[in-house]
């Protein structure tokens, strides 16, 4: 009978006790193919975390999908045939993983048939760069905005009474001269 090697992952065991001092931060956004069933959108991204928690990853934060209309059709080769899509779902999560198991989880993206796309990116926490404070910014620029414009119109009324009892003193120092 043949012996069949057994080898074990020695490096993987003592990894999984220093994935939080060696994990780097990264971020995945991807396209789902359209022509799924939006109900089933939601399984398929529950497929990519378990990828993700399954390479030894961590999940910090993720977006909402979101159907998208395609500038232009993007072609994926599947069972031996292209297919053109104009329509996706979009989604991102940001997570923690060390460096060597990145590429595991590249690999096991790549065959998911129903990503048609993926850019997956290492990034830093940085809430000064987070979209989510981009957005607060923009609200606080929104909310400044209207009490600017309130000064701007209260400042014009009292230049309008100004110029009014200005004129009215005119008049009353014309009215006297003529006397």
């Amino acid at each position: 009978m043949p012996v069949i090697p057994f080898y074990v992952n020695v490096s993987r065991m003592s990894k999984e006790k220093t994935i939080n001092e060696s994990s780097k931060l990264y971020e995945l956004g991807f396209h789902i193919v359209g022509t799924i069933d939006s109900n089933k959108v939601a399984s398929v991204i529950d497929e990519i975390k378990s990828l993700i928690t399954t390479h030894h990853g961590d999940i910090v934060r993720e977006g909402e999908v979101r159907e998208m209309t395609l500038a232009y059709p993007m072609v994926k080769h599947i069972a031996g045939v292209n297919k053109k899509y104009n329509q996706t779902f979009f989604d991102w999560i940001k997570f923690n993983m060390n460096s060597e198991d990145v590429a595991n989880l590249k690999i096991a993206l790549d065959l998911k048939d129903e990503i048609l796309r993926y850019l997956l990116i290492k990034t830093v926490n940085d809430d000064a760069h987070s979209t989510s404070k981009m957005v607060e910014i923009e609200e606080e620029e929104e909310n400044e905005e209207v009490p600017a414009k309130e000064v701007e119109i209260a400042e014009e009324k009292k230049e309008r009474t100004v110029s009014v009892d200005k004129s009215q003193e005119i008049d009353e120092a014309i009215d006297e001269m003529v006397k």
